[in-house]
């Protein structure tokens, strides 16, 4: 117990300390290599997929994007989710590769820190996931469960290219989009929740992602391409509209994107070099 929650405190205070975030902000560098993730809810062979990929020991200058680690979405056993199995590789990671390792908050996290009920299929998912730290770690649970949340709160809200590619969970609906701009995601946490908390839940819950939406966010904050999650995909990946692409990691079709960070792209360039996690 003692190892785990040391564990969860230094990918903690390695989320904060990365060397390329401010604020909520993941600024990448001008060079190197970028894997992209989508929505991960706790798929382990996934996850450990995309860990064999990036293969980051032996490519000190590439980068991981991930997101919306937890909750899985069906299988569970016994009436538990162990998404929080994957958590803790992902803390493992980022602990390991503090300066590679990117994590974003989506609005899962965000649901666990505000205690707010989220259902799938019937099945409330905050109970599920309740139930398997209890499952696994008795009495120590809430303590556990204390040490992911204060993970969740230190993750960042977007990371960014040189080139103008902005990846964050989703797109804030058409009545907040332009109270955004880069200036929003470079405060701490702390301070946007206390001061714009509702700003914080449209970036992660928003669904409409129609043209006009998505190119309104895209000129607000500058971005070329808008990489989000957020949105199931029949084939692990989705084009709505001409400035966004939508990946999902979370199942046997998931998806990822190579990206050059040095490289401009338009939307069928980030297109052009998304792969499946298991090819076939």
């Amino acid at each position: 117990m003692k190892r785990l929650l040391g564990l969860m405190r230094q990918a903690t205070r390695a989320n904060y300390r990365d060397r390329y975030r401010r604020g909520c902000l993941v600024e990448l560098p001008a060079r190197g290599e970028l894997l992209v993730t989508g929505d991960l809810h706790g798929h382990k062979r996934n996850f450990d997929r995309i860990v064999e990929i990036a293969d980051l020991a032996a490519h000190p200058s590439r980068h991981v994007i991930l997101q919306e680690v937890i909750h899985q979405m069906g299988s569970w056993k016994r009436d538990r989710d162990m998404s929080f199995v994957v958590l803790e590789k992902v803390a493992s990671l980022k602990a390991q590769f503090p300066d590679q390792v990117h994590v974003l908050m989506g609005n899962h996290e965000l649901a666990e820190l505000q205690g707010r009920v989220l259902y799938k299929d019937g099945r409330m998912l905050n109970s599920l996931f309740d139930r398997g730290i209890l499952a696994s770690y008795g009495a120590d649970g809430r303590q556990v469960k204390e040490s992911y949340k204060r993970f969740f709160r230190s993750m960042a809200l977007g990371a960014v290219t040189r080139t103008n590619i902005f990846m964050c969970h989703s797109i804030p609906e058409e009545r907040f989009v332009r109270e955004f701009d880069r200036s929003f995601f470079v405060e701490d946490f702390a301070t946007l929740y206390r001061s714009r908390r509702q700003l914080v839940e449209e970036l992660v819950w928003g669904r409409d992602f129609s043209s006009e939406l998505a190119e309104t966010f895209a000129r607000q904050i500058d971005a070329e391409v808008l990489i989000i999650g957020h949105e199931p995909c029949d084939e692990g990946h989705h084009v709505p509209n001409p400035r966004t692409v939508i990946l999902d990691s979370k199942d046997e079709r998931g998806c990822c994107c190579w990206l050059r960070l040095n490289q401009p792209y338009s939307q069928k360039g980030v297109v052009k070099n998304i792969k499946r996690l298991n090819p076939p």
